[in-house]
């Protein structure tokens, strides 16, 4: 059996933690921990690096925490676990080998997605994020090895149950998980890019498009957003994405032709690429103060697409994500808890600011844009009862609608077995 194993160029380096000292005064509490284990990576506030380690993907959450682990070996994620529980400090999860025959990869803890794009991309491997070709994100897990409370290491191989509910219920409820098991693929050939039309075209091309798209084919999976463009203006944009069944992208051509004849494209940027560099095309920017919310819809009706014209989203940073599920992302998976595998599209407008402290007015403003976005979504009786809750507030996110209450009582016997006392408490689905 074929193995390779990724250099350090594809892991993401750690700068130098907390000294005993720092720790010692920041927080006495974890000075045990550190001195049994010197070379585990603690950050405390007084310490250089600690506001280089301490900032969110989103720059308006501003939690200041006592200190900040990066375990470096599930030996370490287990003694945190440990020494926390034991000595009543709330802690939160914050995340960042291969068997080329089986096509599978092992992904440790910390991972960062672009890193593994990239290692793969130079063996010839691909493995979905989630799309409409090769199905949900949750169903390429083939295993995973967490830490759970009390710092027992487990392997789902030896917990189906448990591997069920961390497919589309596992962010942080049950455990930390310190390894993921993947599927992979041979990579096909492959269309990506952006098509642009003017924003004063969205309710026509978006109802246009809806006409057809229950019937989409399976090799495209397109986010929608609306945005503005620096130098461009605001933009109803489609990240065109289409992965041909072999190396022939002709019906691929096709659909992109149909694509841009719903209205005037002002841009087309799509071009045969590969996996990795269509990934990387799209950094997400630094220190952005985010704040999202969420609806469900069944389609691009006309009422819909007249919601989403009528709400262009505000200012140079805020945007307007619209997901659409279909394909093989509709799969019946008996092994998955994630239940929404009927077709819908994910409303998702997100207020965002570069400048929190000089643009603070701002940032409430747009906030109100996207509160009344969503509520005018339900207002006019479109929105659906489910959502995602990594994609909006809990508000947001009607957990007996989106599982089923079959389901969520399932979870919460899982919950039980794996964590009875519900150390792990931050995590969602709330159980």
């Amino acid at each position: 059996m074929a193995s390779l194993k990724a250099s350090a160029e594809f892991r993401a380096s750690s700068p130098k933690g907390s000294t005993q000292d720092e720790i010692a005064s920041d927080a006495p509490q974890l000075r045990e921990l550190a001195q049994k284990f010197p070379n585990l990576l603690i950050y405390t506030p007084s310490a250089e690096a600690y506001e280089q380690v301490r900032p969110y993907f989103n720059a308006a959450v501003t939690q200041q925490p006592l200190a900040i682990a990066r375990p470096r070996s599930v030996q370490e994620v287990s003694a945190v676990v440990q020494e926390a529980q034991s000595k009543a400090i709330p802690f939160g999860i914050r995340v960042g080998g291969h068997d080329m025959t089986g096509k599978s990869v092992r992904v440790g803890g910390g991972a960062v997605s672009i890193n593994l794009a990239k290692f793969l991309n130079e063996h010839d491997l691909v493995t979905p994020h989630g799309c409409a070709f090769y199905g949900l994100g949750v169903d390429q897990v083939l295993g995973a090895k967490l830490v759970l409370a009390g710092g027992r290491v487990v392997d789902t191989d030896d917990h189906p149950d448990l591997l069920w509910a961390l497919r589309g219920a596992g962010n942080g409820t049950f455990g930390i998980v310190v390894e993921l098991r993947l599927k992979l693929y041979d990579p096909t050939a492959f269309l990506g890019g952006l098509v642009g039309f003017p924003s004063n075209e969205t309710a026509n091309v978006l109802a246009k498009f809806g006409e057809f798209e229950r019937d989409l084919p399976v090799n495209f999976t397109g986010e929608i957003s609306q945005m503005t463009l620096p130098g461009v203006g605001p933009l109803l944009v489609w990240i065109f994405a289409w992965t041909s069944d072999d190396d022939s992208l002709e019906e691929g051509w096709a659909f992109l032709e149909k694509l841009k004849s719903l209205g005037t494209p002002l841009s087309d940027t799509v071009a045969q690429v590969d996996d990795y560099t269509f990934f990387n095309s799209f950094p997400y920017p630094a220190n952005v103060h985010w704040y999202l919310r969420l609806r469900a819809v069944e389609y691009l009706s006309s009422e819909v697409s007249q919601v989403i014209a009528d709400n262009l989203a505000p200012g140079p940073a805020s945007v307007t994500v619209i997901h659409k599920v279909h394909g093989r992302a509709l799969g019946e998976n008996p092994g998955a808890c994630f239940p929404l595998r009927k077709p819908h599209r994910l409303v998702n407008p997100t207020a965002a600011v570069s400048d929190a402290s000089t643009q603070a007015s701002d940032f409430e403003e747009y906030k109100k844009w996207a509160r009344g976005f969503v509520e005018e979504l339900s207002d006019e009786g479109l929105a659906l009862p489910y959502g995602y809750r990594n994609l909006g507030p809990d508000e947001d996110t009607n957990w007996v609608a989106t599982y089923g209450e079959e389901t969520l009582a399932r979870l919460k016997d899982i919950k039980l077995k794996f964590d009875p006392d519900n150390v792990f408490d931050k995590g969602h689905p709330r159980l």
